[in-house]
């Protein structure tokens, strides 16, 4: 989605004169997303907004007296089969056609320009569907088990979700230690419940602290900024840009993956002692999402002292940044993985398929990037 407004705007200004084109997207860093609010700057010139749903009812962008609606919008579906959450075009409901209307003439006289037809707009459903009847409901279960619900799938929910999606949600927290054989809440599970993460993140911390992989500070790192309020690598607008950006970010970027440049990313921030946004500007990192993930940080290593996950908090910051041992990077992937998996193909189609925990299964890593192309086994 960011893409594309990006791309319809660099050929709107191409082609309309005295245009002042702005995306206004959630994943904006606050400065970025201000521009959309300023008054411009330039004579005689239009601004223009293109925005997704952040603009339909979380703010209010003064001055818009028109508004052109498409009629579509972007929404996180839970699908069952997949076992994952997508994010989906979908026609939207009669109520946000109003609300995406009423954007138009809030301070004066307006338009909006339907692209749909009266058949099309019948057709809707009145209101959105609830986010608990199209999201994982992982989370909600797990929070029921530890409220004492026993029997989660015929409880009397305002909106109950598809017993499918139940039924999955109990499978996977099994699946995670969270639940035993009979549905009650493990001592694993309880903790889980206890932290303000996913029930994946949870779960990743608790196995972080076993003997085996013995990296709690280093799950914590990544889980912080796995879970800060913004996305914390701004995207370049340009192939310039982001040739520039990655070579700024050659410190941090990891060819292991993901995690190792999560854990690289906060270990050097954290080891940064003087100028903190300044060495965010210069790597393209959102200074916001940082200090939202050093927040978490704090709040993590605290939790993890009380659950018995660690000891004592660790020295404060500054401390000098040591780059991840091979060791330490694969103890730090096992203990993120949610599940043993086996790759498997079926015609064309790669599978993943779940496997028993009490099976002896060997672990091996689906791309070859890391660690050079080796693989390595459980």
């Amino acid at each position: 989605m960011q893409a594309r407004l990006e791309a319809l705007g660099e050929s709107l200004s191409k082609e309309v004169p005295r245009i002042k084109v702005i995306p206004l997207y959630g994943a904006l860093p606050p400065e970025a997303q201000q521009l959309a609010f300023d008054p411009v700057k330039e004579p005689r010139t239009r601004k223009i907004v293109l925005a997704t749903n952040i603009a339909e009812t979380s703010v209010t962008v003064p001055g818009v007296r028109y508004v052109v609606d498409s009629g579509k919008a972007k929404v996180k579906k839970y699908r069952t089969k997949l076992g994952m959450e997508s994010l989906l075009v979908v026609p939207i409901s009669k109520q946000s056609a109003l609300q995406r209307m009423g954007r138009a003439g809030r301070e004066a006289p307006g338009k909006c320009w339907r692209a749909y037809g009266k058949d099309e707009y019948e057709s809707w459903l009145q209101d959105e569907i609830p986010e608990i009847l199209r999201c994982d409901v992982l989370e909600a279960v797990l929070k029921m088990k530890a409220r004492g619900v026993q029997d989660v799938i015929n409880f009397p929910l305002m909106d109950s979700p598809d017993v499918e999606a139940m039924k999955h949600a109990i499978f996977q927290l099994n699946a995670m230690g969270a639940l035993d054989d009979e549905g009650n809440l493990t001592p694993d599970g309880k903790k889980m419940a206890s932290f303000p993460l996913p029930a994946a993140y949870g779960r990743a911390l608790i196995a972080s602290s076993s003997p085996e992989f013995n990296c709690v500070l280093d799950a914590i790192d990544v889980i912080s900024l796995l879970t800060a309020e913004s996305e914390v690598f701004i995207q370049p607008k340009s192939q310039e840009q982001d040739e520039e950006a990655n070579a700024n970010r050659a410190d941090i970027l990891r060819r292991e993956g993901d995690l190792l440049t999560y854990l690289t990313t906060m270990q050097r921030y954290a080891s940064e002692n003087t100028n903190r946004f300044q060495w965010c500007k210069t790597r393209n990192i959102s200074a916001r999402a940082m200090k939202s993930a050093m927040m978490n940080r704090k709040q993590l290593r605290q939790l993890s002292v009380t659950h018995g996950l660690i000891d004592a908090l660790p020295p404060p910051d500054p401390q000098p940044f040591e780059p991840a041992t091979p060791e330490r990077a694969e103890c730090l992937i096992k203990a993120f993985l949610r599940e043993r998996l086996r790759i498997g193909r079926q015609r064309w189609r790669r599978m993943v398929v779940l496997l028993r925990r009490r099976g002896r299964i060997p672990l091996q890593f689906i791309h070859r990037v890391c660690y050079g192309g080796r693989s390595w086994r459980r």
